[in-house]
């Protein structure tokens, strides 16, 4: 429904009747308070947060918990980007063919990228015995680009004198949480204008 609500208040003319039958019909709808806030947001011309997720996504416990991560972001108005919903078709059985392999690396980067640039900031996932090598490249292209960077670890395995790789957790500058609700307050407090 809120995509449906964004969708029609982009390509219509809307005056104060219509955004009264939109807020209208999703209070019909029974979406979530939080949802129909942001719909109002997006109405008077405040975009949404959107954040880029930057983490494992290689096995189904990965990508279930990057899923529900979405969803609690949902709940609270924000957009939670999943690169595991856009990544380029591979052929496993193609990947030892060099040229193919090397084009597709190229295709994946170039997606994420993109993908990454179109958000406000970037979430990453610390949580394995070292955060997610892949992860770690775009963390440094999101600081580069000046883009908040948060971060949530509910693992209790460190590499380094109790904490992360200091390369790792020195820029995200006391921005990591340990569960959700604890990263979903971090964001609102500081928002998408956090320290870079």
């Amino acid at each position: 429904m809120q995509a449906y609500a964004i969708h029609w208040y982009e390509s219509a003319e809307i005056g104060p009747l219509e955004e009264t039958l939109l807020c209208a019909r999703l209070q019909e709808s029974r979406v979530s308070a939080n949802v129909y806030t942001h719909v109002r947001r997006y109405v008077a011309g405040m975009p949404m947060k959107r954040f880029y997720l930057a983490g494992p996504l290689f096995c189904n416990s990965e990508r279930t918990y990057n899923l529900k991560l979405r969803e609690a972001f949902a709940e609270e108005g924000l957009e939670l980007v999943l690169p595991q919903e856009c990544q380029a078709e591979i052929d496993p059985a193609r990947m030892a063919d060099a040229e193919y392999a090397s084009s597709k690396a190229a295709e994946v980067f170039r997606e994420d990228i993109k993908l990454l640039e179109s958000c406000d900031g970037l979430v990453l996932n610390l949580d394995g015995r070292v955060p997610d090598e892949g992860a770690c490249v775009e963390l440094g292209y999101a600081l580069a680009r000046g883009k908040p960077c948060f971060g949530i670890k509910t693992d209790v395995r460190t590499a380094e004198y109790g904490t992360d790789n200091m390369m790792i957790s020195g820029p995200l500058a006391g921005r990591t949480a340990r569960s959700v609700g604890e990263l979903l307050a971090l964001i609102e407090k500081e928002g998408p204008e956090a320290p870079r």
